[in-house]
């Protein structure tokens, strides 16, 4: 598999080219910061999150560990992980696990982390366990400038041996 058919015509109408960087098969977004040498600031993650009112995608850095408080409170909702299975659907054209951080593109209000805003370089999941798509600063706030962004996550200091 390669780039998810629906990002790509996202990112192609949205004027954005496609540069893509392929690496070995990786299963989580701090290892393909590994595998691919990237800062782990500049590779980012999906994560989809519930509540009654229905699921949304929360971008983050590799590194950072989501705080539920602090998305609770900068919404003043009540959000939870969502589980694989509830949103696979979502995203028919990519394997489990490898969502691009792009939700607007399938339909799914977003969120980012304030601490994206800062980054010259940004990597996305292609929608496979194998393809990052690289964004520029002003590509990737053209397309998440005008999204809600918060404070959101910080830093986790956990030692995973991806090496």
């Amino acid at each position: 598999m390669s780039i998810a058919n629906t990002l790509k015509s996202f990112l192609t109408d949205n004027h954005i080219p496609i540069d893509t960087l392929t690496h070995r098969y990786t299963e989580h977004a701090l290892e393909t910061a590994y595998a691919t040498k990237l800062p782990p600031q500049d590779v980012t993650k999906a994560i989809i999150a519930e509540d009654e009112r229905g699921m949304i995608m929360v971008v983050i850095p590799s590194h950072n560990r989501l705080k539920f408080s602090w998305l609770n409170e900068m919404t003043q909702r009540h959000f939870h992980l969502a589980r694989d299975y509830e949103f696979d659907h979502l995203f028919p054209d990519c394997v489990r696990g490898a969502v691009p951080a792009i939700g607007q593109a399938y339909g799914l209000s977003v969120i980012w982390d304030d601490s994206l805003e800062f980054e010259k370089d940004i990597y996305i999941e292609g929608g496979d366990h194998q393809s990052l798509i690289h964004l520029t600063h002003d590509q990737f706030m053209q397309l998440m400038g005008n999204l809600p962004h918060f404070k959101i996550s910080d830093y986790s200091p956990v030692f995973v041996n991806y090496l």
